[in-house]
């Protein structure tokens, strides 16, 4: 499902009568919201949905398959998300 798809969907579905463009700006506000919460490190907890963890993940080495040649990867930071266990228990 894409940007578009969401838009689409949020627009149909939605109580109150609104366009795909308006619904394609809420996604966009709520995406610059939640970028901004990990650039600080916040988590996101979606009761029901599940949680966007912000995680850091250790130094470690890996291997250059093409050349054979070991490579240290630096201590780095992503984001995990965790279904809730209605989701989880909905999708099996």
């Amino acid at each position: 499902m894409t940007k578009q798809d969401l838009a689409k969907q949020l627009a149909e579905k939605a109580n109150v009568n609104i366009s795909a463009q308006q619904a394609s700006d809420t996604i966009d506000t709520l995406m610059g919201i939640m970028y901004d919460a990990f650039i600080e490190g916040k988590n996101i907890y979606l009761r029901g949905f599940g949680t966007f963890k912000v995680a850091t993940l250790k130094p470690k080495v890996a291997r250059n398959i093409g050349a054979g040649t070991a490579i240290q990867l630096p201590e780095r930071t992503t984001v995990k998300f965790i279904p809730s266990k209605n989701l989880k228990h909905d999708m099996n």
